[in-house]
């Protein structure tokens, strides 16, 4: 079981249920996850059952915990490689598209020098440019 202790406001899953991931939030979960399957037989820790996770908030309501069973984070796991691969894929042709969402510009450290207001310029550069395809495909502009 993979738990991360956080200090900040509680991140719970969607009432949607299975398949609410969201890689702003569960990426670090699910790279904690694979690492610990990787590991387990080191750690001399049976993973043959599965890696269950969790973020857990003890401030406020310990009780609540953005958790996953076995089966969830096995396809969290599966989710996390492909959005490490489209990490990989942008980094190696040096594409750094900006996001269509002026949601994801939130927590960006770049937000200073970049306009929020050419989010609809950015979908049509992810649509178009080659380099960005594996984004557009990641943040939904464009079909696998």
């Amino acid at each position: 079981f993979v738990r991360d202790l956080k200090t900040g406001k509680p991140k719970l899953r969607s009432s949607k249920g299975a398949g609410d991931f969201d890689p702003a939030v569960d990426l670090q979960l699910g790279v904690y996850a694979l690492v610990a399957e990787q590991l387990a037989r080191s750690w001399k820790v049976s993973a043959r059952g599965g890696v269950e996770s969790a973020y857990v908030y003890p401030k406020g309501n310990p009780q609540k915990e953005r958790r996953y069973d076995a089966d969830e984070t096995k396809e969290l796991m599966a989710l996390t490689r492909q959005w490490l691969e489209v990490a990989r894929s942008l980094l190696e042709a040096r594409a750094l598209p900006r996001t269509p969402d002026p949601q994801g510009c939130t927590y960006c450290a770049f937000a200073v020098s970049c306009h929020r207001e050419q989010s609809g310029r950015s979908r049509e550069v992810l649509t178009l440019e080659p380099r960005t395809k594996p984004y557009a495909r990641f943040v939904g502009e464009e079909e696998a």
